[in-house]
């Protein structure tokens, strides 16, 4: 029976045969739908040329004895993969029968979340091979952030440069890569920030906390903003995300109706559209911003038309509107109480 070795053997056999037919010479690598040279450069707004691609696509990069690999892997029970992960980490080393195809290794290893561990592996044992390995490893790393910067964060980032610190051996502009793919992670983080958004939402965390002593609603406040500056914004993350908006919404017109002077039947247990209803008898809210409360408070539903709009713009277009509607209504408490 063939063993597990034996099969990861028969693809890399396989890889090397392609390396030799279509390989550093020739600027490529072997079975892979990049080259060594490419830098991944392009304009952007006709200024300055960025040196990576305009969108991050982890399924980019392509190869098929890469994909067989993966696929293996991916069969594996748990003991088998650890087996598999330590003998291609072995075959990172000058040494290796393998250490010309050391970049489709390496790709793979970052694809099941060895990177790191196999940069500071390749710069000890591959580095000083005789034929272009630890170079070509670099290339792949260089290419895979070119074309999937968004696959590491920040901290995984900083981790390659230290493994990578005081190394002379040419990067193809690792370290300008790096910096760049930094750059947009900062950037994603802050793509939810407006200025006079963060403005109306800090009054509204002030004007509550004058009339309320109740910690919920900017606990609320403060849990919506992290999801949009914690991880990549999933559709389960998305449906959270308006969930507490709509909890929000909520929260803050029951409380405002229940300490109405006015004799009210409104109690924690009130149905939102009860709340709205006595706002609006209560001639607290007009008719206009009745219907704009229950149209906000829809559009939070686990239904609607929000299916077709990007979730993330989804959810921060309606987080901004339910902090301007209930701003609104907080300087219509603050007026009524002076």
């Amino acid at each position: 029976m063939v063993d597990l070795k034996q099969k990861i053997d028969v693809i890399l056999n396989e890889e090397k045969r392609a390396y030799q037919l279509r390989g550093r010479r020739g600027g490529w690598l072997g079975t892979f739908n990049i080259g060594v040279q490419g830098s991944g450069s392009s304009w952007t707004d006709g200024i300055v040329p960025s040196v990576l691609k305009f969108h991050s696509d982890p399924n980019f990069i392509k190869s098929t004895n890469a994909d067989v690999l993966l696929r293996l892997y991916a069969a594996l029970n748990s003991k088998d993969k650890d087996e598999a992960k330590v003998y291609l980490f072995n075959q990172l080393s000058r040494d290796s029968t393998y250490f010309d195809v050391a970049y489709l290794v390496f790709f793979v290893l970052c694809k099941i979340g060895g990177t790191v561990e196999a940069v500071k592996n390749s710069r000890i044992k591959l580095k000083g091979d005789l034929d272009h390995g630890f170079s070509n490893m670099l290339a792949m790393l260089s290419q895979i952030i070119s074309h999937d910067y968004a696959s590491f964060d920040t901290e995984t980032y900083l981790q390659i440069e230290a493994a990578m610190e005081g190394e002379a051996e040419y990067n193809f502009k690792l370290f300008e890569k790096i910096n760049a793919a930094k750059l947009e992670i900062l950037k994603s983080e802050l793509r939810d920030i407006n200025p006079e958004i963060n403005y109306d939402r800090q009054k509204v965390i002030n004007l509550w906390s004058q009339f309320f002593d109740s910690p919920e609603v900017p606990a609320v406040i403060e849990e919506i903003e992290q999801y949009f500056v914690e991880g990549e914004f999933t559709e389960s993350k998305f449906a959270t995300c308006i969930g507490r908006v709509r909890v929000l919404l909520g929260d803050v017109t029951r409380k405002i109706a229940i300490s109405m002077k006015e004799d009210t039947k409104i109690t924690e247990r009130s149905k939102e559209h009860q709340v709205f209803d006595y706002l609006r008898s209560a001639k607290f809210i007009s008719d206009d911003i009745w219907s704009l409360t229950r149209t906000l408070h829809s559009m939070t539903s686990d239904e609607g038309a929000h299916a077709s709009i990007a979730p993330r713009e989804y959810a921060r277009l309606t987080k901004n509107m339910a902090y301007e509607l209930i701003l609104m209504l907080l300087i219509r408490y603050n007026d009524m109480n002076n």
